[in-house]
C-alpha cells in the first residue's frame, strides 16, 4: 500500500514536474511563437506596402508609356497635359517606392538596378514632353524604339523585384507555419488558440490581396478595356495577366493604326461591351481609329473629285466649240468614271413654239448609242427634273425606264440620277445616269459641281452657235445690201452726173495721165541713157522692159527684146543657168548682188558682165518676177587674165632660170674638181 502511494506520489510528482516542464515549455513556445508571430507580420506588411508602391508605379509607368504613344499620334494640348502630369505621378511614385524600401532594409542591389531604369525611362519621357512643350528647341524627339527598350528594362527590373518580395513572403510565412507544426505536435491544448489566431490572420492576408487585385482589375476594366468578363480576384497572376494583355493589345493596336490598318480589331470588343468601354483605352483608340479612317476616306473622295474635275474641265476645254463632239465626249467620260451603264444628256431646244428636251448624247453599256428622242418640258422624270431643277435620286428604277437593254445579259440598272445643268440660274439640260451600284452622296455632288461646268460650256456653246448664224445671215445680208448699194450708186451716178463733177473728173484724170507721163518720161530717160544694161522678166524669165544699153548690147532695140528670153540671145548653157539662177532667186526671195559672169552671144561673141539681181515683188507682196543690172567688165576681166597669164609665164620663165643656174653651178663645180 505504502509502496502504492509512493509510486503515486512519485507519478503525480513526476506528472507535477513533467507539467511544470511542459508548462514552462508551453511558456517558452508561446513567446517565441509571438515573437515570430509579430516578426512574420510586419515582414508581411511591408512586403504589402512594397508590392502596392510597386504596382502603382508599374501601372503609372505603363500609363505614361501609353500616352507618349497617343501624344505621339495626336499631338494636342489635352493629351500633352495628361502625359505630364503621369510622367509627374510616375516621378512622385519613384521617390516614394526607394524611400519607403530603403527604410526597410530592402536590397540595395535590386534597388540600384530599379533606379537606373526608371530614371532612364524619366529621362526619355521628359525630353520626349519637352519636345511638345517647347517645339523650337533643338532637344531630339526619342524614337519608339528607345521607349520600347526603357519599358522593357523597368519591367524586368520591377519582375525581379516582386520575385524577390514573393520569396521574403514565402520564406517567413514557412517558417511559422512549420514552428506552429511542431508545436501543435508538442502541446495540443497551446496550439487551440494558435489555431485560432492563425485562420485570422490568413484570411486578413487574403482579404488584402483579394482588394490589391480588385482595385488593379478595376483599374484595368475603367482606364484600359473592360470585357464584362469575371475573373478570379483570388488569382494574382490572372488579374495581372489580364491588365498585361491588355496594354499589349493597345500597344500592338496603335501601332498597326501607325501603319494605315485601319480594319485593326480589338480583340474581345463586342456589340454587349461596347457602350462600357466608350471612355476608356479601348474605346478612345476604337475611336481614333474610325476618325482615321473617316478622314482617310474623306481625303480619297476629295482626290476622286479633285482628279475627275480637272480631266472633265479638259475634256470640256477641248471640245467646246461643238455641241455634238461635247456631249459626246462628256457623256462617254462620265458613266466611265462614275461606272455607271446607262447615260443620256438631254438639252433644252428653244427655238421653235414649244420648247422641248433633245436627247443629244447616249451612252449605254460601253457603247455609243444613236438614238433620238425628245420629251416635253414636265413630262416623266427628265421634264420633271427640269421643271423642278432640283436633283432626283432613284434607288430603285422604274420597271420598264431603262429601254435600252445589254446585249451580253447584264442586269438592269437598279439606281437612278438625274442631275439639271444649271448655270447662272438658267437651266440648259438634264443629265441622266443608270448604274448597278448605288450613288454616293460624294457622286452626286461630284455629277452636280461638273453639271454646272458643262452648262457654262453648253452656253458658250450654245453662244457661239448663235454668233455664227447671226454673223453668216449678216455677212448674207450685208452682201446684199452692198450689191444694191452699188446698184443704186450706179444709178445715181449715171441720173446725177452733173458738168462739174465731169470738169473735175476730167482734171483729176488729166492730173493723173501728166504725173503718169512724167514718170514715164523719167524711167524712159533713165532707160535710155544710163550706161548699164537694166531688165525686168516676168515669172517665165521673159523680158518685159530692158535698158537701151541693153538692147544694143544685143545688136537690138528695146522693142524687139520684149516677150523674149536669154535663149533667144545666149548659147543654151549661159540661158540654163541664168534661168535656173533667176527661178532660185523667186523662191527664196533673196537676192545675188555684184557677182560676174560669162556670156557667150549666138554669134560666137564673148563679155563678161558685174551683175546684180532682185526678186520683182508687187503691191501685194508676191513675186511677180526679177529684174537686175549688168556692168560690162570685159575689159577688166581679159586684162586681169592677161595679167594672170603673165605671171605664169615670168613664174615658168623663173623656173627655167633657176634650173640653168643650177645646171651651170654643178659644171662649175666639176671643172674645179678636175
Amino acid at each position: 500500500m505504502v509502496n502504492k502511494d509512493r509510486l503515486r506520489a512519485y507519478i503525480l510528482t513526476t506528472m507535477g514536474y513533467v507539467l511544470g516542464i511542459a508548462l514552462l515549455a508551453n511558456s517558452a513556445l508561446v513567446i517565441y511563437l509571438y515573437y515570430l508571430q509579430r516578426m512574420s507580420d510586419e515582414d508581411r506588411n511591408r512586403a504589402e506596402i512594397a508590392e502596392r508602391y510597386i504596382q502603382t508605379l508599374r501601372t503609372n509607368a505603363v500609363y505614361a508609356d501609353f500616352i507618349a504613344r497617343e501624344a505621339m499620334i495626336f499631338n494636342d494640348d489635352r493629351t500633352i497635359n495628361r502625359y505630364e502630369e503621369t510622367v509627374g505621378d510616375v516621378s512622385k511614385a519613384f521617390d516614394s517606392l526607394t524611400y519607403n524600401l530603403r527604410k526597410y532594409g530592402f536590397n540595395e542591389t535590386l534597388l540600384g538596378r530599379l533606379e537606373i531604369s526608371v530614371s532612364d525611362a524619366l529621362k526619355n519621357h521628359r525630353q520626349f514632353l519637352d519636345s511638345f512643350l517647347y517645339p523650337d528647341s533643338a532637344a531630339a524627339r526619342p524614337s519608339l524604339a528607345t521607349f520600347t527598350s526603357a519599358f522593357d528594362a523597368v519591367q524586368r527590373d520591377f519582375s525581379l523585384i516582386e520575385a524577390y518580395i514573393n520569396q521574403i513572403k514565402s520564406d517567413k510565412s514557412g517558417s511559422g507555419w512549420l514552428w506552429l507544426a511542431v508545436l501543435l505536435q508538442l502541446v495540443l491544448l497551446l496550439c487551440v488558440p494558435v489555431a485560432f489566431g492563425l485562420p485570422r490572420s490568413v484570411l486578413r492576408l487574403r482579404r488584402r490581396l483579394v482588394n490589391l487585385n480588385r482595385a488593379i482589375d478595376e483599374s484595368n476594366r475603367k482606364y484600359v478595356f473592360d470585357s464584362l468578363e469575371e475573373v478570379n480576384l483570388e488569382d494574382e497572376e490572372a488579374v495581372r495577366t489580364r491588365l498585361l494583355n491588355n496594354l499589349r493589345q493597345a500597344a500592338t493596336f496603335i501601332q498597326e493604326v501607325a501603319r494605315k490598318n485601319y480594319d485593326v480589331r480589338w480583340e474581345g470588343m463586342n456589340d454587349t461591351n461596347r457602350d462600357v468601354n466608350r471612355d476608356n483605352i479601348a474605346g478612345e483608340l476604337i475611336q481614333m481609329r474610325e476618325l482615321m479612317k473617316k478622314v482617310k476616306e474623306e481625303d480619297d473622295i476629295r482626290m476622286w473629285m479633285t482628279e475627275g474635275l480637272s480631266k472633265f474641265g479638259a475634256i470640256i476645254q477641248k471640245n467646246q466649240h461643238d455641241m455634238q463632239s461635247l456631249g459626246d465626249a462628256f457623256l462617254s467620260s462620265v458613266v466611265k468614271y462614275l461606272d455607271a451603264k446607262i447615260g443620256g444628256l438631254f438639252i433644252i431646244e428653244e427655238e421653235e413654239e414649244e420648247p422641248y428636251l433633245e436627247l443629244k448624247a447616249c451612252y449605254a453599256y460601253e457603247r455609243k448609242k444613236f438614238i433620238t428622242q425628245k420629251v416635253g418640258i414636265g413630262q416623266g422624270l427628265v421634264g420633271q427634273t427640269f421643271l423642278e431643277r432640283q436633283t432626283v435620286h432613284l434607288r430603285e428604277v422604274p420597271a420598264g425606264y431603262a429601254t435600252i437593254s445589254s446585249t451580253l445579259g447584264e442586269a438592269d440598272p437598279r439606281s437612278l440620277v438625274l442631275v439639271p445643268l444649271i448655270a447662272n440660274d438658267k437651266i440648259e439640260g438634264i443629265l441622266e445616269l443608270a448604274s448597278l451600284n448605288d450613288f454616293k452622296p460624294h457622286h452626286i455632288e461630284f455629277l452636280e459641281k461638273v453639271g454646272e461646268s458643262l452648262a457654262a460650256s453648253l452656253i458658250s456653246v450654245r453662244s457661239s452657235e448663235r454668233m455664227r448664224i447671226l454673223l453668216q445671215n449678216a455677212q448674207q445680208q450685208a452682201e446684199e445690201v452692198r450689191a444694191q448699194e452699188e446698184e443704186m450708186r450706179q444709178n445715181m451716178e449715171e441720173l446725177e452726173a452733173t458738168q462739174e463733177q465731169m470738169h473735175r473728173q476730167v482734171n483729176e484724170l488729166n492730173q493723173l495721165r501728166h504725173e503718169l507721163e512724167v514718170e514715164k518720161y523719167l524711167f524712159s530717160a533713165l532707160m535710155n541713157n544710163i550706161p548699164e544694161a537694166i531688165y525686168f522678166k516676168d515669172r517665165d524669165s521673159r523680158f518685159i522692159r530692158v535698158s537701151k544699153h541693153l538692147a544694143t548690147h544685143f545688136g537690138k532695140e528695146p522693142e524687139d527684146l520684149l516677150g523674149k528670153s536669154d535663149f533667144d540671145f545666149q548659147d543654151e548653157v549661159h540661158a540654163r543657168e541664168a534661168l535656173e539662177d533667176e527661178q532660185q532667186i523667186m523662191r527664196t526671195r533673196l537676192p545675188k548682188v555684184d557677182f560676174v559672169e560669162r556670156e557667150i552671144l549666138k554669134d560666137g561673141s564673148e563679155f563678161y558682165v558685174s551683175t546684180t539681181k532682185m526678186p520683182l515683188v508687187d503691191a501685194h507682196g508676191e513675186v511677180v518676177g526679177t529684174f537686175g543690172i549688168s556692168r560690162d567688165v570685159t575689159t577688166l576681166k581679159r586684162a586681169e587674165m592677161e595679167l594672170r597669164e603673165m605671171q605664169e609665164k615670168s613664174r615658168a620663165r623663173i623656173s627655167e632660170l633657176e634650173a640653168r643656174l643650177a645646171e651651170a653651178e654643178r659644171k662649175l663645180a666639176e671643172a674645179k674638181g678636175n
